[in-house]
């Protein structure tokens, strides 16, 4: 049952993936395109040197594949969740032979694998490419910095499987703005700074509205207005 239900997510997501993907890679080839550029004109020394220690411009060369995952987890989650309540069918999944909460949590799953999938495909290829160009300290170091982006996409995606399933509009509205602050945070501050140390508490924040919707799914099967 529950690859049944992987299917029909699948089925309802499977274009909103491909299509924010190849976006994805599509902003990489730009990336890397112009950084090819800058080491045929300036020299791969030079251009080395001036991500490392040089103009803002050449250090946050990145800066452009910031908000991929954001937008990565958003066409995700409103691809998956959006139909589902929409069109009421959301309670003939919940009909199924399979618990309530089994069921949205594989859901839930489902839709947090497809989003790592994707991030491997757009930042796997970035990563690669990264190092065709750069030390592998400086494709790690670059990867790490972009680690809270990677998280922003995901507290987004479960922002929107909570919202979705919040059968209230007045606490879909209070959600949406808590979904907004809370998705900022991890867009605050430079592209290339060593951010391992507030990773942890990034990915906490990251994970909890994963548990909200246990209270959201609750108030949505109960009926509630």
């Amino acid at each position: 049952m529950i690859l049944h239900l992987f299917y029909k997510e699948w089925l309802k997501t499977r274009w909103a993936a491909f299509f924010v993907s190849l976006v994805g890679l599509a902003i990489v080839v730009y990336i890397f395109l112009d950084v090819d550029n800058n080491v045929r004109m300036k020299g791969s020394f030079n251009y080395l040197m001036s991500v490392f220690y040089g103009m803002p411009q050449a250090n946050y060369y990145n800066a452009l594949i910031k908000y991929v995952p954001l937008l990565i987890g958003v066409c995700i989650g409103l691809s998956q969740y959006v139909p589902e309540v929409l069109d009421k069918r959301i309670k003939l999944t919940l009909h199924l032979p399979l618990r309530n909460t089994m069921a949205l949590y594989t859901m839930l799953c489902y839709g947090f694998l497809l989003l790592i999938l994707s991030y491997g495909v757009v930042f796997g290829t970035f990563f690669y490419l990264n190092n065709s160009y750069f030390p592998f300290e400086e494709s790690w170091a670059v990867l790490t910095s972009m680690m809270p982006w990677l998280l922003g996409g995901i507290a987004a995606y479960f922002m929107i499987a909570m919202i979705a399933m919040e059968p209230n509009l007045f606490y879909q509205f209070i959600y949406a703005l808590v979904a907004y602050y809370l998705v900022k945070q991890f867009y605050i501050g430079v592209e290339h700074a060593d951010t391992r140390h507030i990773i942890p508490a990034l990915a906490i924040m990251a994970f909890v509205p994963c548990t909200a919707l246990l209270y959201t799914s609750y108030r949505f099967m109960k009926g509630e207005r």
